[in-house]
């Protein structure tokens, strides 16, 4: 008995090493060898599998126990039809995609505001006015500004006009009345025109 185990074992440990070596041996010829040779090749391998997993198992009905797990399958080798004249191709050396990534595109990050320009729209937002506009003549491109801060509505002031937290452009004061100042537009507005009830703020730094 214990030599039929000896044997069996020896059988076995060479099958195995037969095998990683015909392996080895066949992954690095494999891609200047013709698919006539790959075909033969894996024939014999399959073979050479058969064979240990008989072996196996008549092992473990002699010593009476369980047969074991058998050996992972070694990686498939594609097809002769599917080998390029290049050289194999191998399904092990193709990274698979995962289910829920499959047919689907990276999703692009969406686009944040710079950090200081949500800082200069906050500081905007948070000005105190220090004047409101009245009346605004369009042709004219001038205005008349109610006074809330007289200290900082001075002629020549240089002041923004608020709308939300946006500026639509630049008054400069002129003269000043106790019914209102003179607002006059530095510049045409490229966009929104100033209407009654937008406020007038001293520019954030």
């Amino acid at each position: 008995m214990d030599a039929v185990k000896i044997f069996l074992g020896a059988v076995v440990t060479l099958l195995l090493g037969a095998l990683v070596m015909s392996w080895k041996d066949f992954r690095h010829q494999v891609r200047n060898t013709p698919p006539a040779e790959l075909a033969k090749l894996k024939s014999e391998i399959a073979d050479i599998r058969l064979e240990q997993e008989r072996l196996r198992t008549e092992r473990a009905r002699i010593l009476g126990t369980e047969v074991a797990a058998p050996v992972p399958e070694a990686p498939r080798i594609a097809r002769a039809e599917e080998i390029p004249e290049t050289g194999g191709v191998y399904e092990d050396e193709v990274l698979p995609v995962p289910d829920d990534l499959a047919g689907t595109e990276t999703a692009a990050e969406p686009e944040t505001p710079a950090a200081s320009e949500v800082d200069r729209a906050q500081a905007i937002k948070s000005a105190p006015p220090v004047a409101r506009i009245a009346e605004w003549v369009v042709d004219g491109g001038f205005g008349i500004a109610e006074v809330l801060d007289p200290a900082v509505v001075k002629k020549d002031a240089i002041l923004c006009v608020r709308r939300n937290s946006g500026i639509l452009g630049r008054l400069k004061i002129g003269e000043v009345t106790p019914e209102g100042a003179i607002a006059n537009a530095m510049a045409r507005f490229p966009g929104p025109k100033p209407e009654p009830g937008d406020e007038l703020i001293v520019e954030p730094e």
